[in-house]
Protein backbone atom coordinates (compact mmCIF):
# COMPACT_ATOMS: atom_id res chain seq x y z
CA UNK A 1 0.00 0.00 0.00
CA UNK A 2 1.31 3.75 -0.47
CA UNK A 3 -0.76 7.29 0.43
CA UNK A 4 -0.23 10.12 -1.91
CA UNK A 5 0.89 12.87 0.71
CA UNK A 6 1.85 16.38 0.53
CA UNK A 7 -0.85 16.85 -2.39
CA UNK A 8 -0.80 20.77 -4.17
CA UNK A 9 -4.31 21.14 -5.92
CA UNK A 10 -6.11 23.41 -7.98
CA UNK A 11 -5.52 25.97 -4.82
CA UNK A 12 -1.82 25.99 -4.92
CA UNK A 13 -1.94 28.72 -8.14
CA UNK A 14 0.86 28.92 -8.69
CA UNK A 15 2.43 24.98 -9.49
CA UNK A 16 -0.41 23.08 -9.13
CA UNK A 17 -3.69 22.09 -11.98
CA UNK A 18 -5.01 18.75 -9.63
CA UNK A 19 -8.02 19.23 -9.14
CA UNK A 20 -9.51 17.92 -5.90
CA UNK A 21 -12.83 15.93 -7.41
CA UNK A 22 -10.10 14.06 -10.07
CA UNK A 23 -7.58 13.36 -7.32
CA UNK A 24 -10.35 11.65 -5.18
CA UNK A 25 -11.38 9.84 -8.56
CA UNK A 26 -8.23 8.51 -9.08
CA UNK A 27 -7.71 7.39 -5.60
CA UNK A 28 -10.76 5.56 -5.78
CA UNK A 29 -9.90 3.69 -8.81
CA UNK A 30 -6.71 2.81 -7.68
CA UNK A 31 -8.26 1.60 -4.52
CA UNK A 32 -6.09 4.11 -2.21
CA UNK A 33 -7.36 4.68 0.98
CA UNK A 34 -6.01 8.17 2.31
CA UNK A 35 -4.86 11.15 0.79
CA UNK A 36 -3.18 14.56 2.31
CA UNK A 37 -3.27 17.53 0.92
CA UNK A 38 -1.34 20.41 1.79
CA UNK A 39 -1.57 23.12 -0.58
CA UNK A 40 1.57 26.32 -0.48
CA UNK A 41 0.46 29.04 2.20
CA UNK A 42 -2.83 28.36 2.03
CA UNK A 43 -5.85 26.36 3.54
CA UNK A 44 -8.71 27.30 0.95
CA UNK A 45 -9.36 23.94 -0.47
CA UNK A 46 -9.22 22.13 2.68
CA UNK A 47 -13.23 21.78 2.92
CA UNK A 48 -13.80 20.74 -0.35
CA UNK A 49 -11.19 18.07 -0.23
CA UNK A 50 -12.69 16.78 2.96
CA UNK A 51 -16.23 16.30 2.06
CA UNK A 52 -15.00 14.66 -1.36
CA UNK A 53 -13.01 12.34 0.42
CA UNK A 54 -15.60 11.68 2.67
CA UNK A 55 -18.00 11.06 0.28
CA UNK A 56 -15.39 8.56 -1.56
CA UNK A 57 -14.44 6.66 1.56
CA UNK A 58 -11.72 7.86 1.69
CA UNK A 59 -9.37 9.10 4.90
CA UNK A 60 -8.66 12.83 4.22
CA UNK A 61 -5.31 13.82 5.61
CA UNK A 62 -5.16 17.99 6.08
CA UNK A 63 -1.99 19.94 6.34
CA UNK A 64 -0.11 23.40 4.45
CA UNK A 65 2.86 23.78 2.75
CA UNK A 66 3.95 26.55 4.66
CA UNK A 67 7.10 28.76 3.04
CA UNK A 68 9.84 29.26 5.90
CA UNK A 69 11.44 33.05 6.30
CA UNK A 70 14.82 32.87 4.72
CA UNK A 71 14.62 28.87 4.37
CA UNK A 72 12.72 27.22 1.89
CA UNK A 73 9.03 25.52 2.39
CA UNK A 74 7.97 22.56 4.48
CA UNK A 75 4.93 20.62 4.59
CA UNK A 76 3.05 20.43 7.61
CA UNK A 77 0.29 17.37 8.79
CA UNK A 78 -2.32 18.14 11.17
CA UNK A 79 -2.39 14.65 13.44
CA UNK A 80 -5.79 15.58 15.40
CA UNK A 81 -7.73 18.89 15.59
CA UNK A 82 -5.70 20.80 17.97
CA UNK A 83 -3.16 20.01 14.79
CA UNK A 84 -5.53 21.62 12.62
CA UNK A 85 -6.56 24.27 14.69
CA UNK A 86 -2.76 25.40 14.77
CA UNK A 87 -2.20 25.14 11.13
CA UNK A 88 -5.21 27.66 10.88
CA UNK A 89 -3.46 30.05 13.00
CA UNK A 90 0.14 29.82 11.14
CA UNK A 91 -2.60 30.61 7.55
CA UNK A 92 -3.79 33.92 9.45
CA UNK A 93 -0.27 34.56 10.29
CA UNK A 94 0.94 34.43 6.78
CA UNK A 95 -1.65 35.89 5.09
CA UNK A 96 -1.41 39.32 7.31
CA UNK A 97 2.23 39.64 6.91
CA UNK A 98 3.35 41.51 4.01
CA UNK A 99 5.95 38.84 3.65
CA UNK A 100 3.70 36.24 3.32
CA UNK A 101 6.14 33.63 5.25
CA UNK A 102 6.34 32.06 8.31
CA UNK A 103 9.18 32.32 11.01
CA UNK A 104 11.17 29.54 13.00
CA UNK A 105 9.56 31.21 16.02
CA UNK A 106 6.20 30.95 14.98
CA UNK A 107 6.11 27.40 13.74
CA UNK A 108 7.92 26.38 17.36
CA UNK A 109 4.50 28.17 18.99
CA UNK A 110 2.43 26.49 17.10
CA UNK A 111 3.98 23.22 16.48
CA UNK A 112 2.02 21.28 18.87
CA UNK A 113 0.08 18.05 16.96
CA UNK A 114 2.05 18.86 13.57
CA UNK A 115 4.10 16.52 11.87
CA UNK A 116 6.72 18.35 9.96
CA UNK A 117 8.28 16.82 6.19
CA UNK A 118 11.20 17.87 4.79
CA UNK A 119 11.70 17.94 1.04
CA UNK A 120 14.82 18.63 -1.23
CA UNK A 121 13.27 22.16 -2.13
CA UNK A 122 13.75 23.22 2.07
CA UNK A 123 17.16 21.73 2.25
CA UNK A 124 17.86 23.48 -1.61
CA UNK A 125 16.99 27.04 -0.47
CA UNK A 126 17.88 26.41 2.85
CA UNK A 127 21.84 25.81 1.86
CA UNK A 128 21.68 28.67 -0.44
CA UNK A 129 20.91 30.66 2.41
CA UNK A 130 23.11 29.55 4.86
CA UNK A 131 26.06 27.07 5.06
CA UNK A 132 24.31 25.39 7.76
CA UNK A 133 22.17 22.77 6.72
CA UNK A 134 22.65 20.88 9.08
CA UNK A 135 21.87 23.56 12.02
CA UNK A 136 18.41 23.54 10.21
CA UNK A 137 17.69 19.94 10.61
CA UNK A 138 18.91 20.20 13.94
CA UNK A 139 16.30 22.92 15.04
CA UNK A 140 13.66 20.87 13.45
CA UNK A 141 14.29 17.67 14.77
CA UNK A 142 14.40 19.07 18.29
CA UNK A 143 11.22 20.88 17.69
CA UNK A 144 9.10 17.89 16.51
CA UNK A 145 11.29 14.97 17.44
CA UNK A 146 9.33 11.75 16.51
CA UNK A 147 7.08 14.32 14.66
CA UNK A 148 9.32 14.86 11.93
CA UNK A 149 9.85 13.03 8.51
CA UNK A 150 11.99 13.62 5.29
CA UNK A 151 10.52 13.55 1.59
CA UNK A 152 12.41 11.80 -1.48
CA UNK A 153 11.43 11.52 -4.87
CA UNK A 154 12.19 9.86 -7.89
CA UNK A 155 11.34 12.19 -10.87
CA UNK A 156 13.80 11.25 -13.15
CA UNK A 157 15.79 14.57 -12.31
CA UNK A 158 19.79 13.79 -11.65
CA UNK A 159 19.61 15.06 -8.20
CA UNK A 160 16.97 13.14 -7.01
CA UNK A 161 18.99 9.83 -6.05
CA UNK A 162 21.91 11.99 -4.28
CA UNK A 163 19.24 13.60 -2.09
CA UNK A 164 17.95 10.23 -1.36
CA UNK A 165 21.65 9.26 0.01
CA UNK A 166 21.54 12.47 1.69
CA UNK A 167 18.50 11.68 4.12
CA UNK A 168 19.51 7.88 4.75
CA UNK A 169 22.78 9.47 6.32
CA UNK A 170 20.33 12.33 7.80
CA UNK A 171 17.81 9.87 8.46
CA UNK A 172 20.33 7.57 11.33
CA UNK A 173 21.98 10.72 12.24
CA UNK A 174 18.58 12.42 13.51
CA UNK A 175 16.92 9.64 13.81
CA UNK A 176 13.99 10.40 11.43
CA UNK A 177 12.34 8.33 9.17
CA UNK A 178 11.85 8.58 5.06
CA UNK A 179 8.55 8.58 2.76
CA UNK A 180 8.35 8.64 -0.79
CA UNK A 181 6.22 11.49 -2.71
CA UNK A 182 5.93 12.18 -6.14
CA UNK A 183 5.40 16.06 -5.77
CA UNK A 184 2.22 15.10 -8.01
CA UNK A 185 1.11 18.62 -9.47
CA UNK A 186 -1.44 17.10 -12.24
CA UNK A 187 -3.66 13.77 -12.78
CA UNK A 188 -2.16 12.25 -16.09
CA UNK A 189 1.34 12.69 -17.70
CA UNK A 190 -0.55 14.44 -20.75
CA UNK A 191 -1.54 17.07 -18.33
CA UNK A 192 2.44 18.54 -17.99
CA UNK A 193 2.03 20.88 -21.01
CA UNK A 194 -1.06 22.49 -19.15
CA UNK A 195 0.95 22.48 -15.96
CA UNK A 196 3.66 24.44 -17.93
CA UNK A 197 1.49 27.00 -19.13
CA UNK A 198 0.57 27.51 -15.46
CA UNK A 199 3.56 27.77 -14.14
CA UNK A 200 4.75 30.58 -16.93
CA UNK A 201 1.11 32.41 -15.83
CA UNK A 202 2.04 32.48 -12.38
CA UNK A 203 5.65 33.47 -13.22
CA UNK A 204 4.86 35.86 -16.01
CA UNK A 205 6.86 34.20 -18.31
CA UNK A 206 6.18 32.44 -21.94
CA UNK A 207 6.95 28.74 -22.82
CA UNK A 208 9.21 29.56 -25.83
CA UNK A 209 11.57 31.75 -22.92
CA UNK A 210 14.69 29.31 -22.86
CA UNK A 211 16.10 31.12 -19.42
CA UNK A 212 12.93 30.48 -17.12
CA UNK A 213 12.94 28.13 -14.41
CA UNK A 214 12.06 24.32 -15.74
CA UNK A 215 11.20 22.70 -11.78
CA UNK A 216 8.93 19.94 -13.08
CA UNK A 217 8.75 17.22 -15.00
CA UNK A 218 6.14 15.22 -16.82
CA UNK A 219 6.54 11.98 -14.11
CA UNK A 220 4.81 14.60 -11.40
CA UNK A 221 1.47 12.98 -12.42
CA UNK A 222 -0.62 11.28 -9.50
CA UNK A 223 0.94 7.58 -10.23
CA UNK A 224 -0.70 4.82 -8.90
CA UNK A 225 -0.03 2.38 -5.36
CA UNK A 226 1.94 -0.29 -8.34
CA UNK A 227 3.73 2.85 -10.13
CA UNK A 228 4.82 4.12 -6.92
CA UNK A 229 5.90 0.57 -4.94
CA UNK A 230 7.59 0.01 -8.40
CA UNK A 231 9.71 3.10 -7.95
CA UNK A 232 11.13 2.33 -5.00
CA UNK A 233 11.19 -1.38 -4.50
CA UNK A 234 14.91 -1.33 -3.78
CA UNK A 235 14.00 0.53 -0.68
CA UNK A 236 9.71 -0.37 0.29
CA UNK A 237 10.15 1.09 3.59
CA UNK A 238 9.63 4.43 2.44
CA UNK A 239 6.68 3.43 1.17
CA UNK A 240 5.01 1.36 4.13
CA UNK A 241 6.17 4.78 6.23
CA UNK A 242 3.67 7.05 4.36
CA UNK A 243 1.21 4.44 5.57
CA UNK A 244 2.50 4.30 8.92
CA UNK A 245 2.09 8.41 8.94
CA UNK A 246 -1.20 8.76 7.46
CA UNK A 247 -2.32 6.74 10.83
CA UNK A 248 -0.95 9.03 13.32
CA UNK A 249 -3.55 11.67 11.20
CA UNK A 250 -7.11 12.06 12.28
CA UNK A 251 -8.87 15.02 11.61
CA UNK A 252 -12.64 15.65 12.04
CA UNK A 253 -13.96 19.33 10.87
CA UNK A 254 -17.58 19.89 12.31
CA UNK A 255 -19.52 20.90 8.92
CA UNK A 256 -22.71 22.77 8.86
CA UNK A 257 -22.09 25.33 11.61
CA UNK A 258 -21.00 28.99 11.78
CA UNK A 259 -19.03 30.51 14.00
CA UNK A 260 -18.72 34.25 14.02
CA UNK A 261 -16.15 36.51 15.76
CA UNK A 262 -16.60 38.26 19.34
CA UNK A 263 -16.30 41.82 18.32
CA UNK A 264 -15.73 43.99 21.21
Amino acid sequence: MFVHLNLHSEYSVQDSILRINEMVKNAVADGQTALGIADLNNMFGTVKFYKACLRAGIKPIIGMTVEVEGEGPVCLLAMNNEGYANLLQMSTCIWTKPQGSCTREQIAKDSDNLLAIISEQYTTLASENSDKIEEALAWWSSTFDSRLYFSVKRTGQRKDDAFIEKCIYWGVDYKVPIIAINEVRFVAKDDFFAHEVRVCISKSRVLADKTRDFGYCEEQFFKSQAEMEQLFEDIPQIIQNTVNLATRCNVTIELGEAYLPNYP
